[in-house]
């Protein structure tokens, strides 16, 4: 069995660790110790820089709009999101997206297009993250 990490695995993850260095570091500085959350402007910047990566909505199936990554990268990817101050509990500041899965199974389709797909696209946020 070979153990290396592919070529594609080696650049998503060095490019989610620099983002970390150069962008969720950074803010932390200023943060409150306790802070669970970063500012708005800063987390819609965020937002958008991860969307340009292609890495937005990572749990998301990809017939839902979310990225082809697999088990392995992305669970390379939950390691390099966690190395920061508030990583345990907030990686990244759910600024690479997300959406609760079960809706994908037990929403209608009426409300699938009102709250779950805005939410995948990152039109709207959970209900928790406020």
């Amino acid at each position: 069995m070979d153990f290396q990490l592919t070529e594609e695995q080696k650049l998503i993850t060095d490019t989610v660790r620099r983002f970390v260095r150069e962008e969720i570091l950074p803010l932390e500085q200023d943060l409150d110790p306790d802070a669970s959350e970063l500012e708005p402007a800063d987390r819609e910047r965020l937002i958008g820089i991860t969307k340009e990566m292609g890495l937005y909505g990572l749990d998301i199936p990809v017939e839902f709009g979310g990225p082809d990554i697999d088990i392995v990268t992305r669970t390379l990817l939950a390691i390099e999101m966690s190395q920061h101050r508030a990583g345990l509990y907030e990686p990244c500041y759910r600024v690479f997206g997300g959406a609760g899965l079960a809706q994908l199974f037990e929403a209608s389709d009426e409300q699938k297009e009102k709250y779950l797909y805005p939410t995948l696209r990152g039109e709207k946020r959970l209900l928790w993250a406020y």
